[in-house]
Parts: structure tokens; C-alpha cells; sequence
């Protein structure tokens, strides 16, 4: 391998995930050649080392700045994004000159990118440089199911077809439904961190102090947010039963508090759900801005002596979350949905779970009433996953797949 290519046209700011994996991935080959490109309107926001080339994606006309919003524009409109999209990324790799011996990195694939990526991967062939494809997710809107399908579909074939292109997942779930819904070869797991660098574990303050319960990241549905304001409530009353002397949340915000747009009414009706809860001096809301800087992020987790994830079932069942990722590499433990994905990390590390809002309390105070047991958990996932970590990486470099 003498160059590398990373393509992330998710990474628009420097809060979100995605620009902090790529900063990751291009650390884990310093010795390489590194191109990246990245969405046109992050250019001004993110700056990176001096001897890796940055491009901006085209326009808005692809699909990369609506990564996070179902396209509804028409079925041809739709397909012509997935062709200029293809067209990009083939740009890229001619412009880096690459050959059999360097290496494309996509690393945040969602169904609306697996037919540019089936595009793509049959445009380089398998005489070009060996491709990797980490798919995240497979949901959608129902009436958009059939055609992300088909995506998937292509990109399972492409796959079958050319031997220099690798399919990961996030999960084994995930793999797992990939090969039998969609004909994907062997699909393997890897795991990319969003902000917690190697290094040592993070330094916890006395549990018996103040118990410190992290309820991080988006505030969106499917995150369960319309179940946290109830939690609390629950675990002040279990508080009580259980004498944990105090407790300290620390609540991301939601978007759209200070903005007109659509979300901004759920947010206000979400914040005031709060402010109506009547809690005891003994129970604090620490609340933090909705976008926090990379550095806060890792901070609010490596402060958090647990994090609650009461992520939906449904969209989460094979989808895995960063935030599972991110707790365990600072030895943070974890309360999670029964039946959440990940579940070899969740066993490693045994994590709680809980399926409605009583259990998601007794889960948080069980872990406050035996925390040492619960951190060493989160510790032997989070080594585990560095061993992980390192082994997929040294693989690709060393290129035995």
C-alpha cells in the first residue's frame, strides 16, 4: 500500500462523528500517502495535518449533504444523484492516481450511497486499488425500502464479483443481515471510534460522591428521547428507595432550540418536559449544548460514570451506536435496550438492560450500587475493542483481508 483515499462526504462539521473517524483512520497510516474527501461546506470548520490533500465534494446536487434526511425528491432525480455521486468518487481516485497497490476507504455507508458505491466499485475493477466499505445501515422510509434494497443488492453483487472489494459492518448483527436479506460475501466487523483516542482510561470521580448518569448525543426519536423525561422522573424515586446519595445527569440538549426549523417545537416541548419534573436538591440537571466540540464530547463521557442509551428496538436491533464504542474505550459502563445491537460487546462487558421506564432506572442505580463491578466491565469490553481496533487496521495495511 503506498496511498490512501478516504471518502466521507458525511464530514460537514467539526461536532459531528464522522470528521473525527476520518482523523482517526488517517493517524492509523501515517506512513502513506493520504487524500481525503470530504463535504464542500466543511472545508472552513476542519483543518488536517499538512500532508493530507483535501477535495470538497461537488455539489448539493449528490446525496452526501442529505446523509441524514431521506431524499423525496423523484425516482430520476434520485438516480441521477446516485451517478454524479459514482462520477465523484471516481474523480477522486483518478485525481490520487491510484493503482492495485493503494487503498479507498468509505467508511459511513448508508443505503442511499450502496448503489453509487456498486457504481464505483464496478467503474475501478478488479485491477484497481483495494476498496473498503464499511455499511452502517439498512432502514428506510417504506415507500423508499424497494429502492435502497436494490442498492444493496448491486453492492452485494459487486461484491461477489471483484476480490479487492471488502465489506464491513458495524455490527454482527448487522453482518449477519447482510448476507442473508441482501447475498452479501462474508461481511466482517469493524469498529471505528468517534472522538476517544487511544491512550488511558479516563480518570472517574468518586460514585459515592455524586453518580454521575450521561444522556448524550442527538435527541432524535428513535434515540428514545421521548422516554427520558420519565426516566428521570422514575430514578428520583428510586433514588429515594435506594439511598444513592446524589445523582448528577448531564443532558445533551436537542437541535433547533434557538432556530426556526422544523425540529424546533419538539425540542422546546422536550426541554419543558424537563423544567416541569419536581426533583429533589439531591437530583441535578447538567445540561450541555447540543453541539459539543470533540474534546467536550469525550469529556462529558469520560465524566459520566454511566451512560443511558434507551435507543427504539426497531431501528436499533442489527444498527449498532458509536456511543457503545466511545463508553467502552474510557471504561464507561452502559444501560442499553434489551435486544440493542452489539450484543458480544454488551456481554463482555455486562451491560444492564431494560425494556420500559422502571427498568431503565433500576438499571442506572444497579450500576451506582455496584460500580466497581460494572467499570471493570466497560474496561475488559473497551480492551477488547482496541485489540479489535488494531487488528482490522493492521490487516488492510498489511493487506491480508
Amino acid at each position: 500500500m503506498n496511498k490512501v483515499l478516504i471518502l466521507d462526504p458525511v464530514c460537514r462539521f467539526v461536532y459531528g462523528h464522522h470528521y473525527p473517524t476520518t482523523k482517526s483512520l488517517l493517524n492509523s497510516f501515517p506512513d502513506k500517502s493520504c487524500y481525503v474527501a470530504i463535504h464542500r461546506k466543511a472545508s472552513s470548520a476542519i483543518k488536517f495535518d499538512d500532508d493530507v490533500t483535501v477535495w470538497n465534494w461537488p455539489d448539493v446536487r449528490t446525496l452526501s449533504r442529505r446523509i441524514f434526511k431521506w431524499v423525496e425528491h423523484t425516482a430520476h432525480y434520485r438516480s441521477v444523484a446516485r451517478s454524479r455521486n459514482a462520477k465523484a468518487m471516481l474523480h477522486f481516485a483518478q485525481s490520487a492516481q491510484l493503482g492495485a497497490n493503494d487503498t479507498i476507504i468509505f467508511h459511513t455507508a448508508w443505503p442511499h450511497q450502496a448503489g453509487s458505491l456498486a457504481m464505483f466499485a464496478q467503474k475501478v475493477g478488479r485491477d484497481g486499488p483495494a476498496m473498503h466499505f464499511r455499511v452502517i445501515g439498512e432502514s428506510a422510509p417504506d415507500n423508499l425500502m424497494q429502492e435502497y434494497e436494490e442498492g444493496l443488492s448491486l453492492l452485494a453483487k459487486a461484491a461477489r464479483e471483484l476480490p479487492n472489494l471488502h465489506l464491513y459492518s458495524e455490527t454482527v448483527e448487522m453482518g449477519i443481515k447482510l448476507e442473508t436479506s441482501y447475498g452479501f460475501p462474508p461481511v466482517r466487523q469493524w469498529l471505528t471510534p468517534m472522538n476517544i483516542r487511544d491512550g488511558a482510561l479516563t480518570a472517574k470521580t468518586d460514585p459515592q460522591d455524586c453518580f454521575v448518569v450521561g444522556m448524550l448525543g442527538g435527541k432524535r426519536k428513535e434515540q428514545g428521547t421521548d422516554l427520558i423525561p420519565d426516566i428521570v422522573r422514575s430514578l428520583a424515586e428510586g433514588q429515594q428507595r435506594t439511598g444513592v446519595r446524589r445523582i448528577r445527569i448531564l443532558l445533551q440538549k436537542p437541535a433547533g432550540l434557538d432556530s426556526d426549523s422544523r425540529g424546533s417545537d419538539e425540542a422546546m416541548r422536550f426541554m419543558a418536559s424537563l423544567e416541569q419534573l419536581e426533583l429533589s436538591d439531591m437530583l441535578e440537571l447538567d445540561f450541555l449544548d447540543p453541539e459539543l466540540s470533540s474534546a467536550a464530547f469525550a469529556d462529558a463521557i469520560g465524566r459520566s460514570h454511566v451512560l443511558v442509551l434507551p435507543y427504539d428496538i426497531h431501528s436499533y436491533r442489527s444498527r449498532g451506536s458509536g456511543m457503545i464504542i466511545e463508553a467502552a474505550m474510557c471504561g464507561t459502563p452502559v444501560v442499553v435496550t434489551k435486544g440493542f445491537a452489539m450484543a458480544d460487546w454488551q456481554e463482555i462487558a455486562g451491560s444492564p438492560a431494560a425494556s420500559n421506564i422502571g427498568e431503565y432506572a433500576d438499571a442506572i442505580l444497579a450500576v451506582a450500587q455496584n460500580y466497581q463491578r460494572y467499570r471493570d466491565g466497560a474496561v475488559k469490553a473497551g480492551q477488547a475493542m482496541r485489540h479489535v481496533m488494531a487488528e482490522r487496521i493492521e490487516k488492510i495495511r498489511a493487506g491480508s483481508y
